[in-house]
C-alpha cells in the first residue's frame, strides 16, 4: 500500500511493477515520499482560513 501510495503522488503509476510494489526498500523510499508530501501540504495550508471557514459554520450550525 505504501509504494502504491508513493506511485500515486510522484505519478509513477505506469512504471509500478510487481517488484517496486513488494520491496521493502521502495516501501521504506516510498513512506519518505508520503511523509515528505504531507509535510509539504501541510506547510503550504492556509490554516488561519480554514479554522474562519469552520467557526462560520458552526456558527451557522448554531444558527440553525
Amino acid at each position: 500500500m505504501v509504494n502504491l501510495s508513493a506511485s500515486a503522488i510522484n505519478n509513477k503509476m505506469e512504471t509500478l511493477n510487481l517488484k517496486e510494489l513488494t520491496s521493502i526498500d521502495g516501501m521504506i523510499s516510498g513512506q519518505n515520499d508520503i511523509i515528505t508530501f504531507i509535510v509539504f501540504k501541510l506547510e503550504n495550508t492556509d490554516t488561519e482560513e480554514i479554522k474562519k471557514q469552520v467557526l462560520k459554520e458552526l456558527q451557522n450550525l448554531k444558527s440553525e
